[in-house]
This record gives structure tokens, sequence and C-alpha cells, in this order.
């Protein structure tokens, strides 16, 4: 009887260490594709932003020439 309780105790170990290492690779792999968006995101929020400074300087009202004279 012993021996089937070290058996069972040897696939409960089992189990459990193969799970542990599942979630531990769910893990890395998760902490990788956060820090993935967190670059496609800056890089978006850059394009955005040269995009809104091409928008303002060609929206920038130039003074007339009346303007210089006064």
């Amino acid at each position: 009887m012993t021996e089937y309780i070290k058996i069972g105790d040897t696939k409960l170990q089992d189990f459990y260490d193969e799970w542990e290492q599942h979630f531990t690779d769910f893990e890395n792999d998760s902490l990788i594709k956060i820090e993935e968006l967190k670059m496609e995101h800056e890089l978006q929020m850059e394009q955005l932003n040269q995009k809104l400074d091409r928008a303002v300087e060609a929206a920038k009202i130039k003074p007339s020439a009346k303007l210089k004279e006064y």
C-alpha cells in the first residue's frame, strides 16, 4: 500500500511541477507582450505627435504686410 502512496505522491508532484512551469511560461509570455505593446504604443504616440505638429505648422497664421508697415 505504501508503494501506491509513493507513486501517487510522485505523480502529484510531477503534476504540480508541470503546471507550475506552464504558469511561469504564461507569465513570461504575458510580460513580453506587455512590453511589446508599450513600445508599439509609444511609437504610435510619436507618429501622432508628428502628424499633429505638421498640422499646427500648416495652420500658423502669417502676419500681413500691412502689420509690417505699422
